[in-house]
């Protein structure tokens, strides 16, 4: 796995550049602030332990990242659930390359798919002193159920030649029923585009963020 993370590779998607396929009216990659991976730098179709898909993503190391301001006061690290969550965006990536979502109206992703146990280990941090996060993942299942489509997952994250993060049976489900393209939202209560605090309030953001993905409240974060 260590050689791979160099593996020479003619895919290349530059994320930041918001390309139209994985930005478009239908569904969609985050914006730039929840954009945990910068760029997707291979993709084997036939790769992987099931010769179903194998791909790799990078992100650069930034100091002045958001979350380095909060997470934690004097101890700046990134918190553990964005690197779950980039091996999420990776695993998203993949379903709208391969068209999971053709034939749906106002496809959407479910934030995690909510029948399946998925489990993590964190074995090191993410500081600011560090040059590259990399993701690598491999594509273990993929097809339709009664709720929709999926596809599922494991993944690694990398902190420059360190792997750190592993996390099994990563599934992610796309469901018909989203607002459809052009429709509003009714805005939240006390709503603010405002960059996180420093006041543990980035930490309240992330538990969140994570409970909504997994279903249940995160511990040890």
């Amino acid at each position: 796995l260590f050689r791979s993370l160099d593996e020479s590779n003619d895919f290349f998607v530059e994320l930041a550049e918001r390309p139209e396929k994985y930005y478009n009216e239908k569904i969609r990659l985050p914006e730039s602030m929840l954009l945990m991976i910068d760029r997707v730098t291979g993709y084997w179709p036939k790769g992987g332990e099931k010769g179903i898909g194998r791909l790799r993503a990078e992100k650069t190391i930034n100091v002045s990242e958001w979350f380095f301001k909060s997470h934690f006061f004097h101890d700046p690290v990134q918190p553990g659930s964005l690197g779950v969550e980039a091996m999420v965006q990776l695993l998203q990536f993949y379903m709208i390359h391969e068209n999971m979502h053709e034939g749906m109206e106002n496809p959407r992703f479910q934030p995690i798919a909510l029948d399946s146990k998925v489990t993590w280990k964190y074995r090191g941090q993410v500081s600011p002193d560090k040059k590259r996060i990399t993701i690598e993942l491999n594509v273990i299942e993929h097809g339709k159920d009664d709720q929709g489509v999926f596809a599922t997952a494991e993944a690694w994250l990398w902190v420059d030649n360190l792997r750190i993060f592993n996390v099994n049976n990563l599934k992610m489900r796309i469901v018909d029923g989203g607002h459809a393209p052009g429709g509003t939202k009714k805005k939240p209560e006390n709503d603010s585009k405002k960059e996180p605090s420093g006041d543990g309030g980035v930490e309240k953001i992330l538990k969140d963020k994570l409970k909504e993905r997994l279903g249940f409240e995160p511990s040890g974060i």
